[in-house]
């Protein structure tokens, strides 16, 4: 079976929690910072919005990580991940804590490998319709590999 290779924008989940994270920190800096520091709270509001709006703008700037893919009979090969050898998969899931579609592979080396993407188009972070597409190609590619190997269980995936 020949190489098959996959191109689509995948979410930057550390950067995303990272300013998830930001929003209650900059309410609680903002109350230490009126009560203990005699500045005025306009000033300090002001501070806190213009920090929010940078982080919204990082957010929508590197919010999505391009990654490229090629899947042959014994290797996914990942421009974030490296080489995963398809016998090291111990387990392949998509994390429900997580925007559909997602795929987690937990790896025998205790590694654990994700791809997120959303398919909402109501949030800031959102994959396009060829995006999904080939990410569903992709998990289809990889379900049949996988289906080779005898003793992987791999559950198939629903749009």
């Amino acid at each position: 079976m020949a190489q098959q290779h996959f191109s689509f924008p995948i979410i930057n989940m550390p950067l995303v929690w990272s300013s998830v994270a930001i929003i209650p920190l900059l309410i609680l800096g903002s109350a230490v910072l009126s009560v203990e520091v005699e500045i005025n709270v306009g000033w300090i509001i002001g501070f806190a919005i213009t920090l929010l709006l940078a982080f919204t703008v990082l957010l929508l700037r590197y919010g999505f990580l391009k990654e490229e893919i090629t899947l042959d009979q014994h290797y996914i090969t990942s421009a974030r991940y490296g080489d995963i050898p398809l016998e090291d998969i111990k387990k392949a899931y998509s994390p429900w804590a997580y925007s559909k579609p997602s795929l987690k592979l937990k790896l025998n080396n205790s590694r654990s490998v994700a791809w997120y993407l959303n398919s909402s188009n109501r949030g800031l972070l959102a994959n396009t319709k060829e995006d999904l597409d080939t990410f569903w190609s992709f998990l289809t590619a990889l379900e049949k590999h996988m289906a080779k190997l005898d003793n992987k269980k791999y559950p198939p995936h629903k749009k």
